[in-house]
């Protein structure tokens, strides 16, 4: 794992277990935008069958770029590709009323399907966990989804955020 630093983030090339291939978590840029929005779409297509009102989840999903107005998207990219994307939104910034406002919140997490099992969501969410303790904030996460709280190797602590288990990412 190599690093370099920029501006706001750390640039991190990450070389998988299977050494398939490298990937670069870094910023997002506004060129990014169609690309994120087709991640976004596509890591949710598998699941439109259990969406009563899919069509409004995607319309949702393929406007994840717009995140970037009140929040930070940082990408993991393999060249010119975009294999992934996480949306943070920080602490006090507008966020669902779900949400204690002081609470930094990690808004959105898609991998490509074509690039799952790489550690890319892995990567993102430790990213995201990572620029929390730098600012000194203290986090929970709070997972919807339970199997991906089990894949990102969190240890659930039995008590539940809006019906999902909370859960505390040990780095």
């Amino acid at each position: 794992m190599g690093t370099t630093r920029s501006a706001r983030c750390t640039h991190t090339t990450y070389q998988t277990l299977t050494n398939k291939m490298s990937y670069t978590i870094r910023d997002f840029e506004t060129s990014d935008a169609a690309a994120v929005n087709r991640v976004a779409l596509a890591a949710f297509e598998e699941y439109r069958n259990g969406y009563s009102d899919w069509a409004s989840l995607a319309e949702r999903l393929a406007s994840m770029s717009d995140l970037s107005e009140t929040g930070e998207i940082v990408v993991a990219s393999f060249g010119d590709e975009i294999l992934g994307a996480v949306a943070y939104v920080g602490p006090n910034k507008p966020k669902n009323r779900m949400f204690e406002a002081e609470w930094p919140i990690i808004r959105s997490l898609v991998v490509d399907p074509s690039s799952r099992g790489q550690g890319i969501g892995r990567s993102l969410t430790e990213h995201s966990v990572r620029s929390c303790l730098k600012q000194d904030l203290t986090y929970q996460v709070c997972c919807g989804n339970a199997f991906g709280c089990r894949k990102l190797g969190t240890r659930l602590k039995g008590r539940s955020c809006h019906k999902s288990p909370l859960a505390k990412l040990e780095l």
